[in-house]
């Protein structure tokens, strides 16, 4: 079965927060340059009416993953939980005695659609209570697995159909996972995909880490 490198500080908000926003004013600068940080929303620009909110898809059993990994990187095995070591350590990959890194089996797709439509439900929910609204209000999902086309026209019908439940929705839905960004516009309807360089993304990772 295909593995998936577990890396660290995917469940630092702040991290996910800067990233996010510069990989959107890398592909749009004239949109997203000078957002202010808030909260519900994560990002806002009053003068263009903007707000953009910030959060990932992650399954239970991806979040046991990152748990392991955030609370044991570069620790030795005797410094481990002994319970979370049976548990985790085929997935485990050591340095010198030293945990280094965790990888985990891949979801199939029907698994990783459910999870970013989740996600996006529990932002709808959100924004239609306690949340500042705007004329243009966003979401930006990251999500640890890849996805086709299929997926993604799977995913943006089944969020037409849950945001017809409330009375605010996102006006556009970004998934980033990792190397491609997908853009869903509501209306009118329309799906693009764009690309990043491994540059790019170096980039992105060290200034949200700064």
């Amino acid at each position: 079965m295909n593995k998936g490198d577990v890396q660290r500080h995917n469940f630092d908000s702040n991290y996910s927060e800067k990233y996010a926003l510069l990989s959107l004013q890398a592909l749009f600068p004239d949109r997203y340059v000078g957002m202010s940080k808030g909260e519900c929303p994560d990002w806002y620009d009053e003068s263009k009416n903007t707000g953009v909110e910030v959060t990932r898809a992650l399954s239970p059993e991806e979040g046991y993953y990152y748990s392991y990994w955030n609370r044991n990187y570069r620790k030795s095995k005797d410094e481990i939980n002994k319970k979370n070591l049976i548990k985790f350590e085929q997935n485990s990959h050591w340095d010198n005695g030293i945990l280094n890194y965790v990888t985990r089996d891949l979801p199939n797709s029907s698994k990783t659609i459910e999870t970013i439509c989740d996600a996006i439900k529990k932002k709808l929910e959100l924004l239609n209570g306690n949340y500042t609204k705007f004329k243009t209000n966003e979401l930006y999902v990251f999500s640890s697995d890849d996805i086709c086309e299929e997926d993604i026209k799977s995913i943006v019908s089944q969020y037409d159909v849950i945001s017809d439940e409330y009375q605010t929705s996102f006006d556009t839905v970004f998934i980033n996972t990792i190397e491609d960004l997908w853009k869903y516009e509501r209306n009118p309807r329309k799906i693009d995909k764009y690309n990043f360089s491994d540059e790019d993304l170096r980039s992105f990772k060290e200034i949200a880490l700064s």
